[in-house]
């Protein structure tokens, strides 16, 4: 018989163990859980803005961008598309 008092008692403790660790675990179900949640979410996102801007490696110069130049269709289409738009723009000066 004492060894199914001591079985009862170590699943006694066992469901105490669990319930306090589920208890304790459990997602919350209030309506500001959600948005406070998020705003945790948010908050380990975002960049601190008094934090200083990382610095840049040593030799480095800043890319700067390059401008798009057409090709020579593109240069003869555009010429004609000017052209065209001087004519409508001027009809007596053609």
């Amino acid at each position: 018989m004492s060894n199914l008092i001591f079985l009862a008692l170590a699943v006694g403790i066992s469901i105490v163990g669990s319930l306090i660790i589920w208890y304790r675990n459990r997602k919350p179900t209030t309506f500001m859980s959600s948005i406070d949640s998020f705003q945790k979410e948010m908050t380990a996102l975002a960049r601190d803005p008094n934090e200083p801007q990382p610095k840049r490696a040593r030799g480095s110069t800043p890319t700067r961008p390059e401008p798009i130049m057409p090709t020579s269709s593109q240069a003869d289409l555009a010429s004609k598309l000017r052209s065209a738009r001087q004519r409508q723009s001027d009809p007596e000066g053609g």
